[in-house]
Order: structure tokens, then sequence, then C-alpha cells
């Protein structure tokens, strides 16, 4: 084995680890052995893509195809980081040079159809993903990704199809079961919904989404006692004590409001917000107010666990977690922004608190307050479903199981408005 062989085995270990800066040390010391060597190009490029270093990242790439034109892993990714620049043209030019070097390279096809789904270009892309699945007659994956878009594409019957396909080829493939309940739902197949997801609950494998399509098939069947048991909006909202201190939400809003990683770019497929700004991660570097509102959610959630009751099986009152961790980030409204229906896929119990509120939030309507039991992501609403709307107060916390699914009622009003929510995530 040669020393740059060596080398580069090393960097790929380091890099699956998560160690970028060992990844980074073993391919420059490659790339000082045998400079130009196109393979230890590339693997610097994805470490450099990892550490978000982007622009790096597809020089580095178009220097390892340069050298190796049939390095397709090298033209897959050079695509994929130039989508990520917003280069879709040039994205799509290195996909086909990769599917050029080898037409059988699924990750480049792949590729190739979500650059054209993003680009509005839907039927090429299905086109595409149906000849990778009697391409790869031997693999769920393309399976899978044809049921995805033919699902977002409105296609709901073709995409249960698909993801039978994928089941036929992989039966153990639990995000095929979970995305075929879904689509199940969209086509008007609740039974067929209801036997999916108790399949994959079946495996011990947890999912808010595929609890919350449980609850809905069983709401759609007319079980509205058993989708009440999972799932009860009336008995399973729970209210969370906040800092008693006056000042103390202030400070929190301030820092927030002064957080460097406040972005608007923070949900590009809009599966929840609707118009705004997020910290996405309020667990980095707290300041001390924040540190303090952390401590506040885990006293907060631990007071929870203590009032559930013990209920084996139960997706919420029996997975009560022994560790977790949280996940954190803080949403910032902009006036008349709102958060569309949704759950929270990863973890157990999620909670939301809100450290002011404008002032237009007052009892003579529900608008501006957090409305639960309504289904989302273009799922069907079952016949007089069962909501419950809270009207959030000024330090006030709500906590609920991830899988039910809530959003805020859209308010009017010239003040944005701040909340931060939360995910405690089994560890």
């Amino acid at each position: 084995m040669t020393d740059v062989t060596h080398l580069l085995q090393r960097a790929a270990q380091a890099l699956q680890a998560g160690d970028l800066a060992n990844a980074e040390r073993s391919c420059r010391a490659a790339l000082k052995a045998s400079p130009h060597h196109p393979g230890a190009l590339h693997l610097l490029g994805l470490v450099a893509k990892r550490a978000g270093y982007v622009d790096a990242a597809v020089d580095l790439f178009r220097q390892a195809v340069a050298k190796a034109p049939g390095y397709v892993e090298a033209w897959t990714n050079l695509g994929r980081a130039l989508g990520d620049q917003g280069k879709a043209v040039e994205a799509r030019g290195a996909f086909a040079a990769a599917l050029k070097a080898r037409p059988d390279f699924w990750p480049a096809a792949s590729g190739l159809a979500q650059n054209l789904s993003r680009s509005g270009e839907g039927t090429a892309a299905i086109a595409l993903l149906r000849e990778a699945v009697e391409r790869h007659s031997d693999q769920s994956a393309p399976c899978l990704e044809l049921g995805n878009l033919l699902q977002s594409e409105g296609l709901h019957s073709e995409a249960v199809a698909a993801y039978s396909e994928a089941l036929k080829r992989e039966p153990s493939s639990n995000p095929a079961r979970s995305n075929r309940a879904a689509a199940r739902l969209k086509a008007g197949d609740a039974a067929g919904a209801l036997a999916d997801a108790e399949a994959y609950l079946a495996t011990d494998t947890k999912s808010a989404n595929v609890v919350a399509y449980k609850v809905l098939a069983l709401q759609l069947l007319g079980q509205a006692e058993a989708a009440r048991q999972l799932a009860d909006v009336q008995t399973m909202v729970y209210p969370g004590a906040g800092s008693a201190e006056p000042s103390f939400a202030a400070r929190l809003e301030a820092d927030i409001r002064a957080h460097p990683q406040l972005t608007e770019d923070w949900d590009p497929t809009q599966r929840a917000a609707r118009g705004g700004k997020v910290v996405p991660d309020l667990t980095r570097e707290p300041t001390p107010t924040v540190a303090a509102f952390l401590q506040m959610i885990r006293d907060a959630v631990e007071g929870l666990e203590d009032q559930l009751p013990e209920q084996a099986g139960h997706p919420f009152f029996g997975a009560k977690p022994k560790q977790y961790k949280m996940i954190v980030w803080a949403n910032i409204l902009a006036p008349g922004g709102h958060q569309a229906a949704h759950i929270h896929n990863y973890g157990w119990v999620s909670g939301v608190y809100y450290p002011s509120l404008p002032g237009a939030i007052n009892d003579t309507s529900d608008a501006g307050w957090i409305s639960f039991g309504t289904p989302g992501y273009g799922l069907p609403t079952p016949p007089n479903p069962e909501t419950r709307a809270l009207k959030p107060t000024p330090g006030g916390m709500f906590l609920f199981p991830s899988y039910l699914w809530h959003h805020t009622v859209p308010l009017e009003s010239g003040e944005d408005r701040v909340s931060v929510a939360f995910d405690i995530v089994p560890r």
C-alpha cells in the first residue's frame, strides 16, 4: 500500500467519524506527496463542504475532475455543491458529466432529478427516476425517491405504487413504509395508511410522523376514541412554568434579537414558517440569560415527566426518555407571519415559550393563538376534527407530544412576535 493510499484511507475514516481536522491533515499530506492527486482533491473538497466552505469545495472538485474527467463521484459532488450555491444550470452540467461517464451511476441520477424538480421540471425529473427504477432493478432507493417526487407533485396513487415497489425490493425499509402511509392518507386509503403505521411502529422505531399518521388514519376511519387515546388535544397540552423574575423575558428577547446566528434563510421548503427570522440553535455559546432559560426548559420537562402516567406501549406516556438532548431555536415572526400546521418528527416532547406578545393578541378572537389538532403537510382533515386553540401569555410556555399537530392562527398586526421552540430528543 502506497503512502498516498494509506493517507487517503485515514482521511476517509476521519471524515466519516466527523473528525474534519484530521481528515484535512491527511488530505494535505497526500497532496504534498502527490500534488494534484484527484482522490485527495475530492476528499479535501468533501471536508471543505462539510465545514461549510462551499466555494472552496467547488474549486477542489473542479480540480479533481480536471485531472480525472471520468471521476463520477467528484462530478456528482461538484453538482451538489453548485446546487448549494444556487447555480442550478452548472450543477445540471456536472451531474450530466457524471452520467455520461457512467450512465448507471445512481447518485448522479438522483442529484440530477432533484435539480430538475427544484427548477420546476417535475415531469422530466419523474421520467429520469422512472428510468432509474428500471435500470437499478435490485435497489429500493430509486423507488423511494420516485415515490417522494410523485407525492410532492400530488400524484398520490402513483406514489403509493412506487413505495410498494421499494418495499418489495427491501421489505424492511421503514422510510418507504412511513412515506407510503402519508401517500395513502392523501389518496384516501386510511385503512392502508393505518396498516403501514402499525407495521412501522411494530419495529420499535420511533417516529412522531408515523404516530401522527396513525392518529389521523384512526380519525378518518371513525375510530375517534382510539385516536384520542394517543393524541388528546384537551388533555395532552401542558402549561410549563416560566421565570418569575420580571426582567428575565426582556433580557432573553434582547439576546435573541441580537444573536449572531439570526437569519431569514431558515425554512426554504416552507413546511411551517410563513415570514420571519430564526436563530437555528440557541444552545451554542449561550449567554447567561439563555443558559438560565435552557435550565428552565429542563426543569419544566423533568417536572412534566414526574406528573405523566405510566403506560407501557403508549407513544408518549410509555416513551419517557432516560437521557435526552435539547434542540432549541428562536423564531421572530414578521407582522402577519405565522407557523403552518406541523409536527416535530425527532422529539418526544416539544414546547414553545413566549417572552413577550403583540398587544393585538387578546380574548376577543383567537388571532395569534396556538392551535392544536389540524393536520398539515397536505394531509386530509378528518370530519369534525377535535381542535383546541390556546391564548399564549407573556413569559408562558406550552409543552405537548411532538406528534401533536399545531399551528399559529394568523395575526394581522404591525408588530413582530418572538417565541422559542424546543424539542426533547431521546438519546
